[in-house]
């Protein structure tokens, strides 16, 4: 029998976490190399046409690891989110809770030899990882409270980024320093060393200047929003434009807000010195223009639109892919909410033939015409909820 060497998809930083989990629990990983305009195109080039843009990322990422000598895939889905009583999440409706069948077949297309192993499709999470792996229970979870720890740790460094970038003196500080962050998050393997972790500590040689930013909302399908090859790196776009970029959606968020399983949401949360966000808070605040739910993420676009007005913020980026189901069904409820708080929002489709150019100059007159509105003064309207 040969040995198993594992890969999974790239969905932004996540993999250094993923792959510290693996190599603590004695699994050969290869990561996906970055991805590339080729890697878009590959992806494209065997999935089904009229497929999301994430599904044909996710098979570009596959095909190339295979030539790096990957012959297993470990892909995760959380059934459990986007149901009828859920705030939103990746199953119900939204294809992605078929992604897991679908991969297999576009691969076996491919006549490539692999096998997938899709997390959370049957069973319990701890079971699957001891199938694949042959590690007790406690072996896991001690790779996987680290794991969980590391990736909260990397999206609050990568906030820290978005906050720097806008105001930095010398262009391409910040990305030096988050880069030698992330090498440093992907070197710890304690706990306790990542618990005494500032994440801003990184930031702390970098000369800022006093310009007041703007500051942007940013909502939208999940894979776009961390994924910054599949979005044409929008928020570092955003921050050369001088707007500051905040998302409310992120994966550690979505593995707290849609744990696992029940004990496993609880652990982490412990773990993370956090509590599990409400799903009855999206629901709620959402309710006045979105009264079920539309699965994917839809409901929570309208929630965190709602809540970014209610922060201050200039204006909302709506980033969708091509044809997917949940935000081409809230896109219209984003219109109206614009219009009726006299807020800016902008949505902005994606697909594999999308250019960097066509988006800077969209984003370029957006950020323009929000500086103009506060140049002017102009007010937002304030909406009562019931």
């Amino acid at each position: 029998m040969k040995e198993r060497v594992f890969t999974l998809p790239l969905c932004g930083n996540s993999w250094i976490p993923f792959k510290g989990a693996a190599e603590q629990l004695g699994v050969q990983i290869v990561i996906p190399p970055p991805i590339t305009n080729e890697t878009i195109a590959l992806g494209a080039r065997y999935s089904p046409e009229g497929i999301c843009l994430p599904f044909k990322v996710i098979i570009g990422n596959y095909l190339q690891t295979l030539d790096q000598g990957a012959n297993t895939i470990i892909f995760y889905v959380n059934t459990r989110a986007g149901s009828r009583n859920h705030g939103g999440g990746g199953g119900g409706m939204c294809r992605f809770r078929h992604y897991g069948h679908l991969q297999r077949l576009v691969m076996e297309r491919t006549g490539a030899d692999v096998e997938i192993f899709v997390l959370g499709e049957g069973g319990g999470l701890i079971q699957q990882i001891k199938e694949i792996t042959g590690r007790g229970t406690w072996d896991i979870i001690r790779a996987l409270r680290v794991a969980i720890k590391k990736l909260r740790l990397i999206e609050l460094t990568e906030e820290f980024s978005w906050r720097y970038r806008v105001v930095e003196k010398h262009r391409g500080a910040t990305n030096k320093a988050l880069n030698r962050a992330l090498k440093v998050l992907d070197g710890i393997t304690d706990f306790k060393e990542l618990d005494r972790l500032n994440p801003e500590s990184f930031f702390a040689d970098i000369e800022t200047t006093e310009r007041e930013p703007l500051r942007i909302g940013v909502v939208g399908e999940f894979y776009l929003l961390v994924e910054p090859a599949s979005n044409c790196h929008i928020f570092e776009m955003l921050g050369e434009l001088g707007a500051e970029v905040h998302r409310h959606l992120n994966l550690g968020e979505a593995v707290l807000r849609y744990p696992p399983g029940f004990v496993l949401g609880k652990l982490m949360a412990w773990w993370l010195n956090q509590s599990i966000p409400p799903r009855s808070e999206t629901v709620r605040i959402a309710q006045p223009y979105l009264t079920c739910s539309v699965a994917g993420h839809g409901r929570e676009s309208v929630a965190d639109t709602i809540r970014f007005y209610e922060e201050g913020y200039d204006g909302v980026l709506h980033l969708l892919p091509m044809g997917c189901m949940p935000e081409v069904t809230v896109r219209p409820i984003l219109r109206r909410i614009s219009e009726d708080y006299n807020f800016p929002v902008l949505s902005l489709s994606f697909d594999e033939v999308i250019s960097e150019g066509a988006i800077r100059t969209r984003i370029e007159t957006f950020v323009d015409v929000i500086r103009l509105r506060k140049e002017r003064g102009e007010g937002r309207h304030a909406l009562p909820r019931s």
